[in-house]
């Protein structure tokens, strides 16, 4: 898998010698792999430099799952209205084996300057520094959501970002009194944005987020959006699969 996440960070591909040195494995070890991947059809490498691609394969393989889960084309219907009414870009991330990914994403209608809010389905949420993560953070006992957070890392993504526990620990309970989340700047200079729980049977499985450039979404326009976002959170968890509800839930050892 570090070979595959090696390649799509990859936009031109990469020799084996760069993957082996990137990810400090064997160069042997590299090429065994590579050498397996291809034979499966996963990674194609170009005969004449020996750069490595990843195929078209394991993008077919990712929407596959996503299919497979029912929740991406379940929730489009309610994304594109709330992407529509504020002009912004929607997201939705899923809760699943005690972590938190982006799965879909519908872009508004407004003109967006020339700061553009980069959004990527199947990235991981950023539990400290992202609203999504904050909302999922704040359904969980307080223990285990500050565990969550240590364990993924309290590293600053800007001057802005929540960086040690006490910290957390505050807004994870600012979050749950308001029942919504904000990034202010926290993940990304010039960038904002609010989330709102998806709750099925008391447990959050999910977060609808709306995102935009700063100059557009102040506090006070993230908070005038809130309801629209914690309407959408709401008619997903009216829809959403009760089989995916329960294998969201986070582990307990």
């Amino acid at each position: 898998m570090a070979i595959i996440e090696a390649l799509v960070d990859s936009k031109d591909g990469a020799l084996i010698t760069e993957l082996a040195d990137r990810l400090s494995i064997d160069k042997s070890m590299v090429l065994r792999i590579v050498s397996g991947l291809e034979q499966a059809g996963y990674v194609s490498r170009d005969k004449r430099t020996g750069t490595c691609h990843l195929t078209l394969k394991v993008v077919a393989l990712a929407y596959r799952h996503v299919g497979f889960l029912e929740v991406h084309d379940l929730s489009l219907p309610t994304l594109n209205k709330l992407a529509a009414a504020t002009g912004e870009l929607v997201e939705l991330a899923i809760v699943e084996n005690g972590s938190m990914v982006f799965v879909a994403k519908v872009e508004g209608g407004s003109e967006l300057s020339a700061l553009r809010v980069i959004s990527g389905v199947g990235q991981p949420v950023r539990l400290h520094t992202m609203s999504a993560g904050k909302v999922w953070l704040a359904g969980l006992p307080e223990s285990e959501a500050l565990g969550l957070a240590v364990k993924q890392g309290l590293s600053p993504r800007t001057p802005h970002s929540i960086t040690d526990v006490i910290q957390m620990q505050r807004e994870l309970a600012e979050v749950r009194e308001r029942g919504y989340a904000l990034n202010i700047e926290e993940d990304s200079l010039g960038v904002s944005a609010v989330a709102a729980p998806v709750t099925v049977r008391g447990v959050v499985v999910g977060a609808v987020v709306v995102a935009a450039p700063s100059s557009r979404a102040t506090r006070s326009r993230l908070e005038e959006m809130t309801p629209q976002v914690q309407k959408a959170a709401e008619e997903l968890a009216q829809i959403w699969p009760i089989d995916r509800a329960l294998t969201m839930q986070p582990r307990h050892g």
